[in-house]
């Protein structure tokens, strides 16, 4: 596939293919969503769509990704991996994350965390 450069409507540079949904968050991007067909396997879309999150240029850094989280889905289920380096974590979903939920991963302090476990 032929890489492109294109701009969305919030200026965020995409260095491929485009995503099929970005959710956004206090108006910027936060995730990235893959839609897939009903027979297509959800869970190995996460790999595609961490190469979206990789090539999506939005002004922040999340280790290599340009996003924290990623989500895909198909008609049966529903995966959600949060990419950033200090809380890499998959799992399957019954539902997608509220807005709410989603800024209260983002705004999670796991260094923070590990280091008071540490020193517990």
């Amino acid at each position: 596939m032929k890489k492109t450069e294109t701009r969305d409507s919030n200026e965020n540079i995409l260095r491929s293919r485009a995503v099929d949904y970005a959710l956004l968050l206090a108006g910027e991007v936060t995730a990235v969503v893959e839609a897939k067909e009903e027979e297509k396997d959800a869970y190995a879309a996460l790999t595609q769509e961490k190469r979206y999150a990789e090539d999506i240029s939005t002004g922040r850094n999340y280790g290599r990704f340009g996003v924290p989280f990623v989500f895909t889905a198909n008609l049966e289920e529903a995966w959600f991996q949060d990419v950033r380096p200090e809380a890499p974590r998959e799992r399957k979903l019954r539902n997608f994350h509220r807005p709410d939920g989603l800024d209260m991963f983002l705004n999670t302090d796991y260094e923070g965390a590990k280091q008071w476990l540490e020193d517990t």
